[in-house]
């Protein structure tokens, strides 16, 4: 959402190559003499399966139509010479002819009766493989097609065309380019062709092989077209009103062909510019296409380059809110993603003087991903003699500045005039969300609504209907003081509090889910109503909905703050072929207009996590204010797997109590069970009580203790002698240092030789370092001229703690540094765990390097106590003010913070 497809991936004076529409060439004259030519087709018609006409029907139109072949028809071949040519019935669904004198030849039609079915295929490449052609409901919506094709030009042409045979006679005298309206009609995405593509599914479906009579006239298709109903059974009457949206009777008076699919098509059907004009046209639509996409890379045109994109505008050219004075001063785009561009144009004959342009191709992107582009399924179809609505085959366009048209000058030369749309860009995506905030979260479904105007064409009011909305249509609004002041949105007027109206999904609140809510081709219809109280429509369509989609479980996806920070993880798209990108951003609940204060898109569909700032200030996340997150899975027609959460911003000071009591909490639990565990050397009362020759047993000492007459592997004290450094026992620990003294204070040093020290131990000193670099702690015990232990099942050590404990909240670093606590090891009998206790734990507070105020006064910690669990209590300070307390109830930390209304509850755990 929120952006153009050309600003998504067009780059550089792209490597397009336009080519004229001619798909014949010479093959009328040059196909050479093959005599016995043999040609085979298959001929297949939808498979009705158990009979539910409507819910095959619905599979078909899905795009998920399967066919069954046809045995036993009776099918005829007719050559454009007027020669008609039984096939032979192979039994299996295939027929063969061996057809002589092809030199020459312009083509040919196959048709298979039987019954009151009839299946069709026009054949113009004859160059092709004839024995692998194909028959069924595609190639015959194609074949019917063509001739209203050839009908609705034959005005033009001068060429009267009544029947298959009187086209195909004709065709190569016919500028229709019949290999791209082939390739449009048998698309099963075109939206432009859906009609006809349903309507020959329909008569298919439902033919009655068993009927009396082939002959021409005779079959369903045929009676559909002419709009003789009066026969058709009420199976079929019911399908043709479910696909076509027209309640059919037998009473029913009107041409649904010609409504549906000859008069839509027209000034649609690819042709050939006469040669006259065909270099004239291509030059001029080669020079506007290699400007525009220039220019829409974020690259600058040279001034000859501006020159000649200037002279192929008309002077009333408009495209996409611009007109022609708009888009020559547009010199840059939002992004720089595309390597180059490989593709065509395809011309629509409108009359003699106008064309219709059409851009087909593949743009490849950096890093070797590359997207197709076809303007004729992925742009807007509108009718170009008078182009006030526009008709998109999903809820997004790919590539809304195509199709153009070009139109002849008094001068004979031939200019751009644009598409005719005067807004910027629709928006609509289709939401699969869910409601984090829910004890059990509920799925639902909305939609994100945007139009966007601009100046050269100013806007007066937009309206919205159709789809799961309905006939009556919902107001659009826009804001001038919002970000976006020239877009359009759905607006939401809170009942409870008339000064908070925001911009909004719609519905509030959301449809409940339903896996069957929103079908594919249901539409939503814009009207635009333009400050000359001109309009113009913009009809986009639900597109097919993939198999299994549907919003996230709550169980795959999560929103969890933590230490200032927001973080998000969701499952990767499931859909890579269509995958768009993740889209987050951040909502602000309370102030109400536009909303949105953060907003990052993330294309590489590999990530599952993302998180931000809460407590930052870049994006005015303001305390006490309520937001939301919201996270888009999108994929590429305007589909997306949606989740939100509220939270609401706590005020900073808080924010950094609560993460320096956690960070805290956790140096005191590493601590209490690292002091617990500390190895406890016991003597005798003299040396030569020792009873080994090294430092690892003569006082039992654990392994590789190790002697230091002058030791330097404590920075902090590097001018430590006589120390005994014993391995570590605990996992944070990384110095237990030890020095013995006699009872004068002399410290002892160590020999090889019995007794191993040169005097008797009385006293000793001892210190124990802990850090743990990620969670932000090094602290340290000591204790000096403490009595030497003689047994080591019962004693007490008193050691006095200092060091410093730091967390990162947002982009500050808070530092606790600990001035002073005391910490009792305690052992009282052999089988007895030693345990560590607590108290008097107490620090400064810094921010960022300097003192941390709050209130401008400066922060401590004071009064804690601790035992191996963490913290058990303690007082945050701002001067002399309790501004928060800690507790241990139920075991589950809780942070007590002062209010003026009273305390309020944080659970850290």
């Amino acid at each position: 959402m929120f952006k153009k497809f050309f600003a998504l991936f067009l780059i550089g004076l792209l490597a397009f190559t336009a080519t004229g529409c001619s798909i014949f060439g010479d093959d009328d004259n040059d196909v050479a003499a093959a005599a016995g030519t043999v040609v085979k087709t298959k001929i297949t018609k939808p498979d009705v399966g158990a009979g539910n006409i409507l819910g095959d029907l619905r599979a078909g139109i899905r795009a998920e139509t399967t066919t069954t072949s046809v045995v036993g028809a009776v099918v005829t071949l007719k050559l454009s010479d007027g020669r008609e040519i039984k096939m032979t019935d192979n039994g299996n669904g295939e027929y063969t002819a061996t057809v002589t004198g092809l030199d020459g030849a312009k083509g040919f039609i196959i048709e298979a009766r039987k019954g009151d079915l009839l299946v069709q295929s026009m054949v113009t490449d004859l160059k092709g493989d004839l024995t692998n052609l194909e028959a069924n409901h595609l190639t015959t919506a194609f074949t019917q097609v063509a001739l209203s094709a050839a009908q609705a030009i034959g005005t033009n042409t001068g060429i009267a065309v009544t029947s298959l045979s009187d086209l195909i006679a004709n065709v190569t005298s016919i500028s229709i380019d019949y290999t791209e309206l082939k390739r449009q009609v048998t698309d099963e995405t075109n939206v432009l062709y859906e009609s006809s593509r349903k309507i020959v599914t329909v008569a298919l479906e439902n033919a009655n092989e068993d009927a009396e009579g082939t002959v021409v006239g005779a079959s369903l298709l045929e009676k559909l077209i002419a709009g003789t109903y009066t026969d058709v059974s009420e199976g079929a009457l019911d399908a043709l009103s479910e696909a076509t949206g027209v309640d059919f009777t037998t009473e029913t008076i009107t041409n649904i062909w010609e409504e549906q699919v000859t008069t839509p098509m027209e000034g649609q059907i690819p042709t050939e510019a006469p040669v006259a004009d065909a270099d004239l046209i291509d030059k001029a639509v080669e020079t506007y296409l290699n400007a525009f996409l220039k220019i829409t890379s974020n690259s600058i045109l040279t001034a000859a380059e501006m020159a000649s994109f200037s002279a192929v505008l008309d002077e009333d050219f408009v495209m996409n809110g611009m007109k022609k004075i708009n888009i020559l001063a547009v010199q840059t785009s939002d992004k720089n993603d595309l390597d180059h561009f490989d593709g065509k144009h395809v011309l629509s004959k409108i009359d003699d003087n106008t064309y219709l342009v059409h851009v087909i191709g593949t743009a490849y992107l950096v890093g070797d991903k590359t997207i197709t582009i076809d303007s004729t399924v992925d742009g807007y179809y509108y009718d170009a003699k008078a182009a006030t609505i526009f008709k998109a085959s999903s809820l997004q366009t790919k590539i809304s500045q195509f199709p153009v048209i070009i139109r002849r000058q008094k001068d004979s030369s031939w200019k751009v005039w644009g598409n005719r749309v005067k807004i910027d860009e629709v928006n609509l995506n289709l939401n699969y969300g869910i409601d984090l905030n829910q004890t059990t979260p509920s799925q639902f479904t909305n939609l994100w609504i945007q139009i966007r105007d601009t100046l050269a064409f100013p806007v007066k009011s937009v309206s919205l209907s159709g789809g799961a909305i309905g006939a009556t249509s919902i107001a659009l609004a826009k804001d001038a003081q919002l970000a976006d002041a020239n877009t359009w949105h759905y607006w939401y007027q809170d009942p409870n509090n008339t000064a908070n109206k925001n911009v909004a999904n719609y519905p509030v609140p959301s449809w409940p889910y339903s896996a069957t809510q929103h079908q594919k081709g249901q539409e939503y219809k814009f009207v635009v109503t333009f400050a000359d109280n001109t309009t113009q429509t913009f009809i986009h369509q639900v597109p097919t909905i993939p198999a299994g989609y549907a919003p996230f479980s709550s169980t795959a996806v999560s929103v969890v703050q933590e230490n200032n920070m927001m973080k998000i993880t969701w499952p990767k798209n499931a859909f890579p072929t269509m995958f768009e990108n993740y889209y987050i951003n951040v909502w602000n609940m309370t102030d109400g207009g536009d909303g949105r204060v953060l907003e990052r898109q993330i294309a590489d569909i590999n990530t599952t996590s993302a998180e931000f700032v809460i407590g930052g200030t870049s994006y005015q996340l303001l305390p006490g204010k309520q937001y939301s997150i919201n996270f888009n899975s999108d994929i590429n027609s305007g589909l997306a797997q949606h989740f939100y959460k509220s939270f609401t911003v706590e005020d900073p000071s808080i924010l950094a109590a609560v993460a320096i009591t956690k960070v805290l909490d956790a140096g005191a639990q590493m601590v209490a069970q690292g002091a617990a565990g500390i190895p406890v050397p016991t003597f005798g009362a003299a040396p030569v009580s020792m009873r080994a020759v090294t430092v690892a047993t003569a006082m039992d000492f654990p392994a590789e203790t190790e002697f230091f007459t002058s030791y330097t592997g404590y920075d902090a004290m590097s001018d430590l002698t006589n120390i005994f450094s014993i391995p570590a026992s605990f996992a944070g620990i990384v110095h237990q240092l030890l020095r013995l003294k006699d009872m004068t204070g002399k410290e002892l040093s160590y020999t090889d030789a019995a007794p191993y020290l040169d005097g008797v131990p009385s006293n000793m000193d001892m210190l124990v370092v802990f850090e743990d670099t990620t969670a932000g702690i090094k602290m340290q015990l000591g204790l000096e001229n403490y009595t030497v232990l003689t047994n080591n099942n019962d004693y007490v050590l008193p050691f006095e703690a200092v060091g410093t404990v730091t967390v990162q909240v947002g982009t500050d670093n808070f530092e606790v540094r600990v001035t002073g606590a005391m910490v009792d090891v305690a052992k009282r009998g052999a089988d007895v765990t030693p345990v560590a206790n607590g108290m008097n734990l107490e620090g400064k507070l810094y921010k960022n390097g300097a003192p941390f105020m709050i209130n401008d006064l400066a922060a401590t910690f004071r009064y804690g106590t601790f035992t191996a669990e963490g913290l058990n209590s303690g007082y945050i300070f701002a001067g002399d003010k309790v501004i928060a307390t800690l507790a241990r109830p139920d075991n589950v930390l809780t942070l007590y913070t002062m209010t003026e209304n009273g305390t309020s509850t944080i659970m850290i755990q």
